[in-house]
Order: structure tokens, then sequence, then C-alpha cells
């Protein structure tokens, strides 16, 4: 931020702590009211008396705010385990591992350099300088190496670091041909470069760190740390330095030292000496490593006794065969078994509950795909699994409806992508509650999969399961068990005993079991799922949330408030950490934790969050929908209970409106909310 002739108080008070805010810069003001003011405000960087001085101010600052800004992921050896659904790894380290490798398996041809240069023309449309650049970077592509476009002055550099940096998909899709180029050039280069080194070299990297990632930093001592970024490291320990020290102008900030120690013998890892190589000829003695370069964090101590604030961090380059490392990378690359480039990449983001990236990397295939129908049918149908995921039920059944035409022209009719198709459609349908065609769809798929299958298949027990979900939402209890149990039966043979899909098992028996008034086999049950699930999950995974919900339930109908509103609250604070603010779930904690206040007679806490329950379901559900009934009828309950009967008419009656329009006009609900307008209005 630049600040011409006077230092306005009020603005920087405002603007001062800021994280996007890293500097600021005051032009030909008065000097003792500037002096005053940087007392008070580190972030004032300096008094200037003409534009290039603050130009050149600019640049080393830029300079130093890409280094800091540089994205890192920690994994501790403790989180490491064979699953994937074991563990709860920093998600990035595996986003980029991923990337990578995905990059690595794609095809790229000449359009991807004239998509990437168009996209760089929107993005810099104003300004003449970068696209001058752009124009030359097309048309000069091939006259120059990828690593001496990747160092020179000019926005790809800083596009590219930003993308990997927040994980931008837009960006990574059209500059993927140039991320897989400088790999390959770091990777012949090192190759060339590798007779070089006789023995062990320490190589140095200066930047500062927020102290909330310092700290996370501390806390995965002995772990593994992996740079998103390709990684810019030098010989010259004194230059590194001097960046660690320019770090601690800022406030909250720490200055960090890297020191890496390479074993060129024990490590295949590219890395590449850029001396001759780079942009900037006169720049000697500076190391590149290729994106998500993995190093084992070793001794972390003060740089300086006097100084709390600047640290040395010896990094150790990873061993191919570290049994640690090679088990976290079998645990990503099983999650995403049968898909390959940036398919792979989608079914782990969609594993990791990763939705609004996923969404975005899928949408931006479908126009790449254009004419292809297997990949434009996997695609929706990936779309719609996302789509359904962010409870968005009516765009899911959409798009899985256009991947399901797609598959019915190409695929045999008992072919088992067909079965998939119909088994997620039909999840969907259940979620909208319309039970005759989610079940049509469902007996499908298990109709496919039995003839296809062996017996004790996973996909047969999801089936099942699937099957048992809708007949007790339409009340069967005794048919949805048996379904459940044959479920059950399937997957304790064939899973293992900490399984997520174990856990879900469990939970709809529970469910069953409670709804047949068994509270006590109910209990069991989900106390089982729960178990399991806080083993085999991430402590914010949706599916936690669901049975704490669950739990709470089965408490309420004992009328064991307390813990009740225990289970139900701790399910809202997981629900608030996983899913979007207008998720339908969230609705469900809120209707739960206002019933509980209900009932202990708080109506004020109950009508608040009855209010909040319908909010969430007005923005994320259709606008006939049953729930949306329920709550209007919820809400006229509590204003009743206030005294306040003219609003519990407005409430009734909006119940019975919607209520018309979603079920049959004999079915009871209907009649008990037309009985509770009739009462009150009786009253008022």
């Amino acid at each position: 931020m630049i600040i011409s002739d006077t230092l306005d108080h009020h603005i920087v008070s405002i603007v001062h702590n800021l994280k996007q805010l890293d500097s600021i810069y005051v032009y030909n003001p008065n000097r003792r009211y500037y002096e005053r003011c940087t007392k008070d405000w580190m972030k004032v960087k300096g008094i200037f008396n003409e534009i290039t001085s603050i130009c050149n101010a600019l640049k080393q600052a830029t300079q130093q705010c890409d280094k800091d800004s540089i994205a890192m992921s920690f994994v501790s050896t403790s989180e490491i385990s064979h699953s994937i659904n074991q563990e709860r790894i920093n998600s990035n380290f595996m986003y980029t591992e991923l990337l990578k490798e995905a990059l690595l398996e794609i095809d790229f041809d000449e359009q991807s350099l004239k998509e990437l240069t168009a996209f760089c023309r929107e993005q810099y449309s104003e300004n003449k300088r970068e696209l001058k650049k752009i124009n030359e970077f097309e048309h000069d592509y091939h006259l120059h190496t990828p690593i001496w476009w990747y160092t020179s002055d000019f926005c790809l550099h800083r596009m590219l670091n930003r993308a990997l940096r927040v994980f931008e998909m837009d960006t990574i899709l059209k500059m993927g041909f140039f991320l897989a180029d400088v790999h390959r050039q770091i990777v012949k280069l090192h190759r060339k470069q590798l007779s070089n080194y006789q023995s062990s070299f320490t190589v140095y990297r200066g930047q500062g760190l927020s102290k909330e990632e310092f700290n996370k930093l501390i806390q995965t001592k002995e772990g593994f740390i992996s740079f998103n970024n390709f990684l810019s490291t030098s010989k010259d320990r004194f230059v590194s330095l001097q960046f660690a020290r320019s770090a601690l102008q800022k406030p909250d900030f720490v200055g960090l030292l890297f020191i890496i120690n390479i074993d060129p013998k024990k490590s295949s890892t590219p890395f590449a000496l850029l001396d001759n190589v780079s942009y900037y000829q006169d720049v000697e003695q500076e190391v590149l490593f290729s994106m998500h370069t993995v190093f084992r964090i070793g001794e972390i101590q003060q740089l300086e006794h006097s100084n709390q604030h600047l640290w040395q961090v010896n990094l150790i380059l990873t061993n191919d065969h570290d049994p640690k490392l090679l088990a976290l990378t079998k645990s990503m690359r099983e999650a995403t078994t049968g898909a390959t480039g940036w398919y792979r990449l989608g079914q782990l983001l969609l594993t990791l509950n990763a939705l609004d990236k996923a969404e975005q990397l899928y949408m931006t295939l479908i126009e790449r795909t254009a004419g292809d129908n297997h990949k434009q049918g996997h695609i929706y149908h990936m779309l719609g699994m996302i789509k359904n995921n962010q409870g968005d039920y009516p765009a899911a059944v959409s798009f899985l409806e256009k991947s399901l035409k797609i598959q019915e022209r190409i695929f045999p009719r008992d072919d088992l992508n067909l079965a998939s198709t119909y088994n997620n459609i039909g999840s969907v349908y259940d979620q909208l509650r319309q039970y005759s065609e989610a079940l049509s769809f469902q007996q499908k798929a298990l109709t496919i999969r039995q003839r296809l299958l062996p017996s004790n298949h996973p996909d047969v027990a999801t089936s099942f399961d699937n099957i048992g979900r809708v007949y007790a939402k339409m009340g069967d209890y005794s048919t949805a068990l048996s379904f459940y149990q044959k479920d059950l039966d399937i997957s304790t043979k064939s899973l293992p005993p900490n399984h997520p899909d174990l856990a879900t098992s469990y939970n709809n028996i529970a469910l069953v079991y409670n709804r047949m008034g068994d509270e006590t086999q109910a209990l069991s049950f989900y106390e089982k799922a729960l178990d399991i699930s806080q083993q085999s999950l991430p402590p914010n995974h949706p599916d936690l949330a669901s049975t704490y919900n669950n739990i709470g339930s089965v408490y309420y109908q004992m009328e064991e408030y307390a813990k009740a509103r225990s289970h139900y609250e701790r399910a809202l604070e997981i629900s608030k950490q996983s899913l979007s603010r207008f998720h339908p779930y969230l609705a469900i904690s809120y209707d739960n934790i206002g019933l509980v206040y209900y009932q202990l007679g708080d109506c004020s806490k109950g009508l608040s969050f009855y209010e909040k329950a319908l909010e969430v379901k007005q923005k994320s559900l259709p606008s006939n929908h049953s729930d949306l009934a329920t709550s209007n009828n919820l809400i006229g309950s509590v204003y009743e209970k206030m005294g306040n009967y003219s609003k519990a008419v407005v409430s009734y009656e909006n119940a019975i409106e919607i209520a018309q329009r979603s079920i049959p006009p004999n079915d009871l609900i209907l009649q008990f909310y037309k009985s509770n307008l009739e009462r009150v209005k009786n009253r008022s």
C-alpha cells in the first residue's frame, strides 16, 4: 500500500493488521509525522521522495514476499498409516504429490501453449509490459528452456507460484504443460550434473514463516515437510540468511534459515544447479528442486541466542526407500486406483471431501473432452457425486442422469458402470424423499451386481445397505433390518475391523432399532459406529457428525436432555468445520438443538436454532420440500408456547401451504399441521 502526502492514521489503523497487507510505503510526507507513526506500525517500510525509489523497494519486498508465501505441508510420522482413511495427513501434502504424478501422465499438445497465453492475456489485459512478454513467450517458447522462462521476470512465475500455493485449479490446468516441462528439465539437468557431485553438500533457503505455521513445524519435528512449489535454494549461506533476517520486519513472523543436507548417492529426487541455465546469467549457486520435494525434518534451534525470532531448521533430502514415506505414497495411490492423469487427481479430491476444488477440476475437464463420450460420461457422474456431497440434490440428479444417458449408449445393459450410476441416482432420490424412484434404481443396481460379482463383494453389500435405507425411511423396518444384516454379514468378512463402511452398517442397524423402540440396542450399535469412525476418519468428517446426531436422538427419546444436547452440539461443531454454510446437514443439528431447548422450556433459544435451521433449508432445498414445512411447524409450536398466537398462525399456515405441495392430501402429517392451526386460531 502506497500512501501519498499524508499518513492517514485512520486508514492505517484499520488495514495494518490485515494478513493480506505486507507493506506500507509513504511518499513525501512530513518526516516527523512519519517517524512518530512507524514506531507503532511495523508495516510502514519507508519514506520516499521519488517514485523510482519506491519501485526499487517494491521489487525487494515482492521477492521477499514470494519467498515467505511458498506453501508448505507438514506430516508427522505418527500420522502415516497404510490407508488414506486411517490418517489425518495435511491434505495439501497429498494434493501436490498426486498433481505432479498426474501432470507427468498427460500428453500436452501445442494448443496448450495457446490456451495458457490467452488466459494470461485475460489476467493482464491492462498491462502493456506483461502483454509484450506474454506475446514473446507464445512466439519464442521453444527458443529457450522452460527454466529460462520460469526464472524470467514476468507474470508466469508469479501466477504459477500463486496457483500452487492456493491450489487454484483452473490456473494449474492451463499451466499444466509448463509445470511438466520445468520438472522434466530439472530431471534432465540432475542426471547430467550428477557426476559432478563427489560427496554430500549443503544448500540454504532463508524466508519468513508466520508464528502459527512455525508452531506446526515445531510439532512435526522428525516428520516430513514438503514445499508445494518449485523450491529455490542457494549454496550461499550469507545470502539466504539475509532473506531470513528480512522476514523479521513483519509482525507475527519468524525468520527461518533452512539448512538442507543432500547426499546424491542416497536419493534420486531431482534438483538442478542453475548456473548458465537461469534467465539471470549473473546469478550463481542457485539450486532448484522440483515441486513437492519432500524432506525429513531434523534439529530445530535458535540461530542467535539474542534473537528469539530467528531459527535454523535442518532438513535432509528423503531417501527413495524411506519406509514411512513409501507407506504414505502407497496409501495415496491406493485411494485413486484405476484413475490416471487429471481423473486421478479429481478422485482424490472427492475422497478427501475437497468438493469445491474437485468441482472446479471437473467443470474445466468438461470443456476439454467435448466429443469423447466415455470421458464425458465419467465427468458428469463425478459432478453428480460432488453435488450430492454438497447437498445440492436436484443438480446431482441432473448430472447423474446426463451420465446415464451417455452410458446407456456405450455400455451393455448389465454393465457394472451402469450399476454404479443406478446406485448413485437411487441414493440422491433417497435424499429427495422420492422413495419409489430410489428403490427402483437401487434394485436395478443390485440385479446387475448379483449377476456379475461374487456374493461377498463390497458393492453387493453397498446395494443391500442402500435398499435397506429406503425401506427404513418408508417405515418397513423388518425388511430394512433384513437388508442391513445382509450388508453387515458381507462387510464384517471382507473389510478390516476399523473400516468406515462398517461404521455405516452399524449406524443403519442402530437407526432401525431406534425406530422400532429398542433404544438399548440402538445405543449399542451407535457406539460401535462411533468407535470405528473416530479411528478411521478425520476429526471433522461429516460422518462423525451424523453419528453424534444419531446418539443424541436416542438420548433425547430417553429424556436425557443434557446428554442429547452435548452430542447434538458436537455434531454441529464438526459440520461447521467440514460443510458449506447452507448444507442441509447443518439444519439437522440446528433443529435437534432447538428441540432440546424447547423441551427444557427455553423457548427463546429453541426459536433461535429453529430459525437457523429454516434459513439453511430455504437456501439448500426446493421450495416445496417437506423439511421446510417441518421447520415452519416447529417455529409455530414455539410461538404457540410463548403465547404469540398471531405469529404461530403464520408459521402453521406456511407449513400447511408447503406440505400441500409435497405430500398426499390425506397424509397424517398434513392433518397434524391443520389441527395445530385450528387449535391456535381457537385460542387467538
